[in-house]
């Protein structure tokens, strides 16, 4: 049965929350100040309509928006985004019982996401490559991801005929698809250790793709061409399926940290050791490769040296 609420606030994962008589629920895709129609599953909301839409609201520029589960914002107005996600950051170091001065987030976008991992399934023998819906492990079918590079436009082709090589084993698989300057590099993982059959299928769909290297579980199965990133000035090939920035304007505005003057933090030193695992992750990722480096060479020392947090920097 339809119900009417008023979404109150945003929540940490972008949800739109109504604090009812009952609970709170979050309702996806839903602002603050809207008066929208849901139907409640518990404390979930699916979003029916929007009776009185916010100001912020803008128009999703991605065919998938309302089902694919790769995105949560693309809905909301810059301002409004860019104080959702301060307040993010600052509430995850509030609850850490740390005292850090936040600057306005930098927006890092650039040409796009140069990093994306795709899921392929086989069924009633159709091979089909996407995302997963929202809280859930159905497949939404893409034929392209628009926050990506333009390099990475191709990706849901290449992914195809990456899982076609291996469809015999019906296997779901996760492909990691990277743009790099030397191509694009793929690892394929999920299907296990593969017969010399579905190796050299794999290596042909690399030639016919014109890919720089694919990997199976991190195992190189061929390199074309060296799958090279620059990092700062330094020319890298990194290893199969790990981790890089999602774009690459991640990795300037956050190294500007190593020469900035020293900020006090309260309370830092025992607040570290209290950082719940979801908090340390988000600040470990919001610091750049080099400073990440830092940090384990010089542990807390470090941290209480140069801390400032940025602002969370959109990916």
């Amino acid at each position: 049965m339809a119900e009417r609420v008023v979404i109150d606030r945003l929540g940490s994962r972008g949800d739109g929350v109504a604090e009812t008589a009952e609970r709170a629920t979050y309702i996806p895709r839903a602002l603050p100040g809207e008066t929208v129609l849901i139907e409640r599953d518990r404390s979930r909301g699916r979003l029916i309509g929007v009776e009185t839409p916010s100001l912020a609201r803008v128009e999703a520029f991605c065919p998938y928006f309302a089902s694919c589960g790769g995105c949560a914002a693309q809905h909301m107005g810059a301002t409004l985004y860019a104080d959702w996600k301060r307040g993010t950051v600052a509430g995850a170091l509030r609850q850490a019982d740390i005292d850090a001065p936040l600057e306005a987030l930098v927006d890092a976008h650039g040409e796009g996401r140069r990093r994306i991992t795709l899921h392929a399934r086989v069924r009633d023998g159709e091979t089909r490559v996407g995302y997963m819906a929202a809280r859930s492990h159905d497949l939404i079918s893409i034929t392209h991801c628009p926050i990506t590079v333009p390099a990475l436009t191709r990706a849901p082709a290449v992914a195809r005929a990456l899982a076609e090589s291996l469809a015999r084993a019906r296997k779901p698989l996760d492909i990691q698809i990277t743009a790099t300057e030397g191509g694009l590099d793929c690892d394929v993982r999920g299907h296990g250790p593969a017969a010399e059959r579905e190796r050299q299928a794999l290596i042909e769909a690399a030639s016919a793709q014109d890919l720089a290297r694919v990997s199976l579980h991190g195992d190189v199965l061929v390199e074309r061409r060296a799958p090279h990133v620059t990092m700062d000035r330094a020319s890298v090939v990194p290893p199969p399926g790990a981790f890089l920035q999602a774009t690459l304007q991640l990795d300037d505005p956050r190294l500007q940290l190593l020469d900035a003057p020293p900020l006090p933090v309260q309370g830092l030193e025992q607040a570290v050791e209290r950082l719940p695992d979801h908090v340390a992750h988000l600040l470990f990722h919001s610091l750049s490769l080099r400073v990440a480096a830092c940090l384990l060479q010089r542990s807390v020392s470090y941290v209480k040296q140069c801390t400032t947090v940025p602002g969370l920097l959109q990916a």
